[in-house]
């Protein structure tokens, strides 16, 4: 700093030298002898004037740079504290949320059941991460057709529809990407063509969180959160939300395995039933609740006529086909919630319905029996039909006890058999 003061100081004499003492110097000449003393004087006092102004001027901008370099360092200083500050105050829900996420490990290790998982997943971060508002959507995926099903959902409002039960344009990225989806605001996401969403499958959505549930290579699903405002979602609960996902996919792939090692266990290996142990468990069960309830509980016995024809005339393995057609349609007929299909034995089937009395069932039955009769099985490359019989039994019309009302469908499906087959029968 010192030399580069010298330095200017040189300039500036040179500068007096030669544009003010110098001309000054030749005027001497011609001037009396009290002028040429008191000029030299003069034109001292005046470089010693300017002289001083201008050295006191540069410690005046140099004192200013260096408070403005202390402010500079003071304003970083102020918002390194703030900033500190703010972490300081974060911790505590930093923490609660760590706490949340160690609850939420525990408990779903605790359910085995893939309906009660998904279930307590989506209410699970709909509170935590969306504290109620809004909607949370989850979807699994359908491996075989590589469809997203809408499998569970929460929402603020219950008026609020959601119709896009396979995905809209922000699933199917995260399908595609298999990559996390943060949207603060989708009317500036550039990403997304909100003009391509039919108008039944939008509603309003101003920001989104979703995450992929991926465990390996394998894509389960997507675990989504929306909102109609926008900014209402932070990348920390994007980060949230994938943690919960990782931790989620795991839970969800051990009751996927624990589930089909269940349907080992208890479905019938060559027709896809219930095996005969299941559904007595079951039938005991539904028919405690239709005691406890007063409800009707109805019970279908089939079996296929002329079964051992088959299998004499085209061997076991036609027969074989047969049986898994005949499971096939009941399965498809009776696909409702709270229904058991089951495998008898042999060639008979059996179907529990809860809450159905016995005009009710002897409907359906006669239904089934007429699908089955006009459906056609081929059997080596040859088109062939089949009849089934069928006894109903009902509580309480027809029994009192669970063993009663077995008793009743096997003496209703033998009069069946008797009457010529391809009918329903009661007793």
């Amino acid at each position: 700093m010192i030399r580069i003061l010298n330095l200017r100081l040189f300039k500036h004499l040179i500068f007096f030298s030669l544009y003010i003492l110098l001309p000054f110097s030749f005027s001497l000449l011609y001037l009396p002898s009290l002028l040429k003393f008191l000029i030299p004087i003069y034109l001292l006092s005046l470089a010693i004037v300017y002289l001083f102004f201008y050295f006191k001027k540069k410690e005046i901008s140099c004192v200013t740079i260096e408070i403005e370099k202390l402010q500079s360092e003071s304003n970083i200083l102020e918002d390194e504290i703030k900033e500190t500050g703010s972490q300081k105050e974060s911790f505590p829900s930093k923490i609660k949320r760590y706490q949340d996420l160690r609850r939420l490990i525990e408990e779903f290790i605790s359910i085995p059941s893939l309906d009660e998982l998904v279930e307590t997943l989506t209410i699970q971060v709909f509170q935590l991460l969306a504290q109620n508002e809004g909607t949370c959507l989850f979807y699994l995926l359908d491996e075989a057709r590589q469809n997203l099903a809408l499998t569970a959902s929460k929402r603020e409002r219950q008026e609020d529809i959601i119709k896009a039960k396979n995905g809209d344009i922000f699933d199917w990225w995260v399908l595609k990407n298999s990559s996390n989806l943060i949207v603060l605001d989708i009317r500036k996401d550039f990403r997304f063509d909100l003009e391509k969403v039919p108008r039944e499958e939008f509603r309003p959505i101003g920001s989104i969180i979703s995450c992929p549930l991926i465990l390996g290579e394998r894509f389960l699903g997507i675990l989504r959160l929306d909102n109609s405002s926008p900014y209402r979602f932070s990348p920390d609960d994007l980060r949230l939300l994938r943690a919960i996902s990782d931790l989620g996919a795991i839970a969800i792939e051990n009751a996927i395995t624990y589930e089909s090692t269940q349907n080992l266990a208890i479905r019938d290996s060559l027709t896809g039933l219930f095996q005969k142990s299941y559904l007595f468990g079951r039938l005991n069960e539904e028919f405690l609740r239709s005691v406890y309830e007063g409800l009707p509980l109805s019970l279908l016995m089939f079996d296929i006529d002329h079964f051992k024809d088959y299998n004499d005339s085209f061997g076991h393995i036609a027969g074989d086909l047969v049986l898994k057609s005949i499971s096939e349609g009941l399965l498809n007929f009776f696909d409702r919630a709270g229904n058991v299909v089951a495998r008898f034995g042999g060639e008979e089937f059996c179907v529990v319905l809860p809450r159905i009395d016995r005009l009710q069932a002897k409907e359906m039955a006669e239904n089934f029996c007429y699908k089955i009769q006009n459906q056609e099985i081929l059997i080596r490359r040859r088109p062939s039909k089949v009849t089934v019989s069928c006894g109903i039994a009902t509580f309480p019309q027809d029994c009192r006890e669970i063993k009663e009302l077995l008793e009743v469908a096997d003496k209703a499906l033998y009069k069946a058999k008797e009457l010529g087959r391809n009918r329903v029968c009661t007793i």
